[in-house]
């Protein structure tokens, strides 16, 4: 693909027949004869082509159009550019590199722009209902929250997302049998009470209270609050380093977006009757707080 600049913008050409066929190229400039005026284009194929300068011709697959100050136009690599046309041509092509990074930049955002209407019905669609965005995550953050459901629960499955498993066991003082045969395994005295592993239990879904699948991140905070920023900018008027930014952010958007919609799978997968009764089980926590959690059970489906 080549890149070349003209006084419409930057204009891209398929093939290097259509460079050997404008009036000014030539394939063999002598760089002694010639001074450096602008840099022309850009260009990146697989099969090499030769450079232009009639001292060299090496094969090379990226390179850039010049032009001369005499008006003739050939094609040479960087290291080509560097080594005949010295400081000048390396402060060209950082100033080309910086005006094609700035366009192509400034095309993503434009056509960005032509998407938010659509994204925004998306994700209102995602956020709404039973099952929806939101609702997974009051109903999700509820179970880390000691404030709104009983300690020992959000603590257990506060470690079990930590740890990023979905197993947890519940622990039971040992019957002397069975400390007689832990003993004999491990040849010596056991101090009492000796606890085993007792009752254990798989709780699916739980990937959506990992810090990565935050769901208020990932829909607020990095889609819904800079979409409105963005709508206010002109386009046109930014910076390159303005550029920058806003288009690492638009790149990532469909990124976040595709998170979000996994996040809610898991939610779902997560905030079920069947699914949480298993913390049911987790021991100490005091009969008046168990209520608040099968209160808490009742209006999950």
């Amino acid at each position: 693909m080549i890149t070349i600049s003209t006084n419409k913008g930057l204009v891209k050409i398929s093939t290097w027949e259509d460079v050997l066929h404008r009036a000014h190229f030539t394939s063999n400039l002598n760089p002694e004869q010639h001074q450096l005026d602008t840099i022309l284009g850009k260009y990146v194929f697989q099969d090499k082509v030769r450079c232009g300068l009639s001292n060299c011709h090496t094969l090379h697959g990226r390179g850039y159009l010049v032009t001369t100050k005499t008006g003739r136009e050939t094609n040479i690599g960087k290291d080509c550019g560097k080594n005949y046309f010295g400081l000048e041509f390396e402060e060209a092509a950082k100033r080309f590199e910086s005006d094609f990074a700035a366009h192509e930049n400034r095309e993503l955002l434009w056509s960005f722009s032509f998407r938010t209407d659509d994204l925004e019905t998306r994700i209102e669609a995602m956020r709404q209902g039973v099952g929806g965005a939101d609702w997974v995550h009051k109903n999700a953050q509820a179970l880390l929250d000691p404030a709104k459901l009983p300690v020992q629960i959000t603590r257990q499955v506060g470690s079990l997302a930590k740890q990023k498993t979905n197993t947890f066991t519940v622990q039971r003082e040992a019957t002397e049998k069975e400390i007689e045969v832990l003993e004999q395994t491990s040849s010596r005295r056991l101090d009492r009470p000796v606890y085993v592993d007792g009752y254990s239990a798989t709780i699916r879904g739980l990937e959506a209270l990992y810090p990565e699948y935050n769901l208020r991140d990932l829909i607020i905070v990095e889609i819904i609050d800079k979409l409105k920023g963005f709508k206010q900018l002109s386009i046109d008027e930014l910076t390159n380093q303005q550029l920058t930014v806003w288009k690492k952010w638009a790149v990532a958007v469909d990124l976040h977006l595709d998170r979000a919609n996994e996040s809610v799978a898991f939610g779902r997968e997560l905030l079920t009757k069947h699914n949480l009764s298993p913390l049911l089980t987790v021991p100490g926590v005091q009969p008046n707080e168990y209520e608040k959690f099968e209160l808490y059970l009742a209006q999950l489906p």
